[in-house]
């Protein structure tokens, strides 16, 4: 049984709307993302599940228990659920032990609880101090430590950490999915950007236009997007004109096998490669034997694990970004950008040779 299950879930604001048939299942003691860009709809779906907002159609259900339906409504303070905004909200008159203290029941506002959910969030050491007077990603630790102190088994984070700075953000986002695996507690985690969303989920719903497009493990959306808007959504892409033949793509880089659960479109298609794919024949990532390469062959109808034929191309671009170097390569016809470490990355004019690892996505012009 899912620990949250949305079921043809709808959500209308004024004449816009807002969530399209949503359907989504949270296994116990997982860890979801939603990921998309802004105005997808993942905080207005978090709201859904927390009991901020009423959906216009669908079902919500916490462990088989219904909480929403048609003729039935568990309001918020009901759901057990820890719920962590963008901005932490903190009372600026309580102290840090006064803002923990305020997510306990009135009954059970014990000293000892408040010291246990500080210890666990790191903060013993900061229980009499005022919000103004810690930093900001202690203040989200504050926040955390008060959407726990009831123990919640649902915790909801809607981008808590996205007002700091990318390196505190992403490593403060892991330390707290620890803390909450670490519990055992079920958390949904909405995001908007990507390496955050595949460092900590167990399962990826990646969202557009009110829509889950791809409800997947991180590695197949990374690897094996449903679509070509997730495939942008979720890092990188190099997409190629190619024409699609007995599972095998033929493209200006090669003919390419399609992965085994990609349904490719007959004649001609788009087809998709992560840049990273793509690399100088005996360079850096050509080593047969890697983890990244059996990544990319999982699914081949070839059933092979072998790295393609080279093929020549010319630097027309170059472009350094530190440790890596984005080039601009002239290859059979085709203008291609590749990404390859900043060490190893040819001068512009140079004649290099290419290959390509693994298996591609294909899918249909429109």
């Amino acid at each position: 049984m899912s620990a949250v299950k949305v079921d043809s879930v709808n959500k209308r604001f004024a004449d816009a709307q807002v969530l399209h048939d949503v359907h989504l299942d949270v296994p116990h003691g997982a860890v979801i993302a939603l990921l998309g860009p802004s105005g997808c709809g993942k905080t207005t779906l978090l709201r859904l599940i927390a009991g901020f907002e009423r959906p216009d159609e669908g079902h919500i259900a916490f462990d088989g228990r219904n909480i929403v339906s048609r003729t039935h409504w568990v309001p918020p303070e009901r759901r057990g659920i820890g719920y962590v905004p963008q901005e932490g909200t903190l009372f600026p008159h309580l102290t840090v032990e006064g803002n923990v203290r305020y997510g306990l029941p009135r009954g059970s506002r014990s000293g000892r609880r408040v010291q246990e959910v500080l210890d666990l969030t790191g903060l013993s050491d900061l229980g009499k101090r005022y919000p103004h007077e810690i930093s900001g990603g202690q203040q989200q630790r504050v926040a955390l430590a008060r959407a726990l102190a009831p123990g919640p088994a649902l915790v909801l984070l809607d981008e808590p950490f996205n007002a700091l700075d990318l390196d505190l953000r992403r490593s403060m986002c892991e330390d707290v999915i620890r803390l909450l695996r670490d519990t055992g507690t079920t958390t949904v985690l909405v995001t908007h950007d990507p390496g955050e969303a595949f460092a900590v989920s167990d399962q990826l719903a990646v969202m557009q236009a009110g829509k889950i497009m791809q409800y997947d493990n991180p590695e197949r959306v990374y690897w094996k997007p449903a679509n070509p808007s997730v495939a942008r959504l979720t890092g990188p892409t190099l997409f190629l004109s190619g024409q699609c033949l007995h599972g095998h793509a033929v493209t200006p880089l090669g003919t390419l096998p399609i992965h085994a659960s990609c349904t490719p479109p007959q004649g001609e298609a788009w087809i998709m490669l992560r840049p990273e794919q793509v690399c100088m024949a005996g360079g850096p990532g050509t080593n047969q034997s890697s983890h990244a390469l059996s990544l990319f062959s999982h699914g081949d109808p070839t059933g092979e694990n072998r790295l393609g034929k080279t093929i020549a191309a010319r630097v027309t671009q170059r472009s350094f970004r530190g440790d890596h170097t984005i080039l601009g390569v002239s290859v059979a016809g085709a203008h291609v950008s590749l990404r390859l470490p900043s060490l190893s990355a040819p001068a512009s004019g140079t004649i290099v040779h290419l290959i390509v690892q693994g298996a591609c996505m294909a899918y249909a012009m429109h």
